[in-house]
């Protein structure tokens, strides 16, 4: 009878003083016991639910967005982030997918095309970003088109999900999860990444007409020839998902940083050329 006492105490105590989620200041989301307590009267069967509580709120207060870029000037796709992929425009496909994703508050549309912007607006409840011409240019940097976004955004978030719309077949689950584990890090960032068929340990350059090792590799021809087994693997960054810290963005102006926790995908094709859109094109048919 004493340990439900306890138990019932402990609870009520958390009932009484939960973990309020706080908008204006989301830090001030706290639990108001110790939940790491190793008192022997309260038993694990209340603590553990207690410590997800706290996780499952942590993550509420930690508002993620998402930032969709969408410039209008590819060159080599003509209107490529609108071109209607499996009768969809390809914006709409990463879209969607924000939507449907339980981790993310907001959706952002960062454009210079207001035809961009009233296409965007018909898949769902998107805030448009308008980016001026300087910044929607092909040597524009992810780092400027996410600055001009944080400078124009009136909400109160803490992290930022980089949706790239030529990254089509991005499944959902992949963004919750990716959120969620990133909330749990301490990471200044996150990439997604899949495994490279060939590691590139393999990759060689041309220097004056003569095949040379990538250059920190320091490796012969005869050591590139070895079983792909008796190298690491390694990993191509993907579009599927950046996850950016904006108060790492504004402090060190990089949005990166040296803290990159990875996510694993499966291979998600990315278009840049006429033919990657016929081959996400097909698959699409496929499905």
């Amino acid at each position: 009878m004493k340990n439900q006492n306890v138990i019932s105490i402990e609870y009520e105590r958390y009932l009484q003083k939960p973990l309020l989620y706080n908008d204006q200041n989301p830090l001030k989301t706290i639990p108001r016991i110790n939940i790491n307590t190793t008192d022997p009267n309260i038993p694990k069967s209340i603590i553990i639910p207690l410590k997800i509580v706290y996780i499952l709120v942590l993550m509420k207060s930690k508002k993620t967005i998402a930032i969709i870029p969408a410039r209008s000037g590819s060159k080599s796709i003509r209107n490529k982030n609108i071109q209607l992929l499996a009768n969809k425009p390809l914006i709409a496909w990463s879209i969607d997918a924000c939507l449907k994703s339980k981790q993310i508050s907001k959706i952002y549309v960062s454009t210079d095309s207001n035809k961009y912007a009233n296409i965007a607006k018909k898949f769902g409840p998107v805030e448009i970003l308008h980016r001026p011409k300087n910044l929607s240019t092909d040597y524009t940097t992810d780092y400027e088109m996410i600055q001009h976004a944080i400078q124009n955004i009136d909400f109160n978030y803490e992290f930022i999900a980089h949706i790239r719309p030529t990254t089509p077949l991005r499944k959902v689950v992949d963004l919750d999860i990716a959120i969620k584990k990133f909330i749990k890090s301490s990471s200044n960032s996150l990439r997604s990444v899949h495994e490279m068929s060939e590691t590139s340990y393999k990759s060689v350059e041309i220097i004056n007409g003569k095949l040379k090792s990538l250059k920190n590799l320091k490796l012969n021809m005869d050591d590139l020839n070895a079983p792909r087994q008796s190298f690491n693997k390694t990993y191509m960054p993907n579009g599927v998902i950046d996850i950016l810290k904006k108060k790492f963005i504004i402090k060190n102006k990089l949005l990166f940083g040296k803290r990159v926790k990875a996510y694993k995908t499966s291979f998600s094709p990315e278009i840049d050329t006429m033919e990657d859109f016929k081959y996400i094109e097909f698959l699409c048919q496929k499905k």
